[in-house]
């Protein structure tokens, strides 16, 4: 790249590319997922390194460098004004000459859940398992003796909640945290108890026996009914023919 085609330009690098500048003049660089730039003997206002970048910055003059999630750079014999630090960001300088370093806490919330069965009461014990983004895993508790499992420092974002207790069907629920230092009570009244294996054997016995025993009984009426129908007398007399006599 040449300084005609930088000058006054912003320039987007990503997925994993490579770039090199040299002897040139441009006004933003940003930087996404894993790219790797190494700028030499230039005039660079802005570096934006973002999602696992590193850069590499060598004699040049620049204003800010700003550094998210857990970006790296590598700054010697520069000069500049501020180094932003957003998340884990980390910079590596020598001989350089820059006016502070500003680090930006993250935003982090609390998350409070509150696990109860069908009749309101609370569930001590219950896994409670935090992912996010496709099943990534974030967390675990177990909930105590009033249903409550806490998860703290967590970053704002959508959150699934996965519940497991033994004797119940498993459960999940989407929260999203949104707010400063949230603290959020999710009660969940939907679990429903599932039964045991024995449970269901006596179930199935139970019933098998009713069945046959309401067969027993229609039969026990049927064969009734037919014996009163063969013993009963029958109701057509043969009249005596009379005989005359003289």
């Amino acid at each position: 790249m040449d300084d005609s085609e930088l000058r006054r330009t912003h320039v987007i690098c990503e997925n994993k590319s490579q770039i090199q500048i040299r002897d040139s003049y441009l006004w933003a660089l940003h930087c996404l997922n894993e790219t790797t730039v190494k700028v030499h003997n230039s005039q660079l206002c802005y570096l934006f390194l973002i999602s696992g970048s590193n850069g590499f910055v060598e004699e040049c003059d620049m204003i800010e460098i700003l550094l998210y999630d857990d970006s790296i750079v590598n700054v010697s014999n520069t000069a500049l004004r501020f180094i932003f630090y957003f998340d884990e960001g980390k910079a590596n300088i020598k001989n350089c000459f820059y006016e502070d370093e500003i680090r930006f806490t993250p935003i982090l919330s609390n998350l409070n859940v509150t696990v109860i069965n069908s009749k309101g009461n609370p569930l001590s014990g219950a896994a409670v398992t935090l992912t996010q983004n496709n099943e990534e895993f974030i967390a675990f508790s177990l909930t105590n003796k009033k249903g409550l499992a806490t998860f703290k420092n967590l970053s704002l974002g959508s959150y699934t909640i996965k519940i497991n207790k033994e004797g119940y069907l498993e459960r999940y629920i989407e929260s999203s945290l949104v707010d400063e230092n949230q603290s959020e009570t999710i009660q969940i009244s939907t679990l429903v108890k599932a039964r045991s294996e024995k449970e269901r054997i006596t179930l199935l016995c139970i019933f098998t026996v009713s069945f046959l025993l309401i067969i027993l009984i229609l039969y026990k009426i049927w064969q009734k009914f037919m014996d009163v129908n063969t013993h009963r007398p029958s109701s057509i007399h043969k009249v005596p023919k009379w005989t005359n006599v003289r």
